[in-house]
């Protein structure tokens, strides 16, 4: 062995000192639990103005898992306006993952619906899932039963016939 050098590599912890790395991993087990609790969330009742755990209307439903995973404090009071100013970085809707969020409106300014993506499969092709066919007089789970207003899947041809402003809440 005499003679020879060996090269030592430092070797790089990125869990130490917040490092990209580790956030970058956080943001995605978020990510995860955020599409978790959408898809339990699948066949409940929409109820305008409802928040959740069992009952929910579009916002209602982002705005639970959201705060379930830690992403909203729980005073933080969000419609989809305001979720859609919250996290404000936005992606080509053809460059879509699963956990982003598919806001609907006639501008940035005028947004009228929320919902999120479930799971990709490529050039823009997405499942979405959120609360929706109700309306302001959808207030018991009898009116929701009636109206067929669930939270439910809905494939992202919907979303070609909107205008539809997609953002990443877990971006790092």
């Amino acid at each position: 062995m005499s003679g020879k050098t060996f090269l030592r590599y430092k070797s790089i912890d990125y869990t130490h000192n917040g490092g990209i790395m580790d956030k970058y991993l956080q943001a995605e087990r978020k990510r995860l639990s955020f599409v978790k609790l959408l898809r339990e969330a699948i066949g409940c009742p929409y109820i305008w103005g409802a928040n959740g755990p069992h009952q929910f209307d579009c916002s209602g439903l982002i705005v639970y898992a959201l705060r379930e995973i830690g992403l909203l404090h729980p005073a933080e009071d969000m419609t989809t306006g305001g979720l859609a100013e919250k996290f404000r970085a936005r992606t080509d809707p053809k460059m879509c993952r699963p956990g982003q969020l598919a806001f609907y409106g006639e501008s940035v300014s005028r947004i009228y619906h929320v919902m999120a993506v479930l799971t990709t499969w490529g050039n823009g092709r997405v499942i979405l899932v959120g609360a929706r066919s109700g309306n302001s007089t959808t207030k018991t789970p009898v009116i929701a039963y009636r109206q067929k207003a669930f939270v439910t899947v809905t494939h992202g041809d919907y979303w070609k016939t909107k205008r539809v402003l997609v953002v990443d809440p877990f971006r790092v």
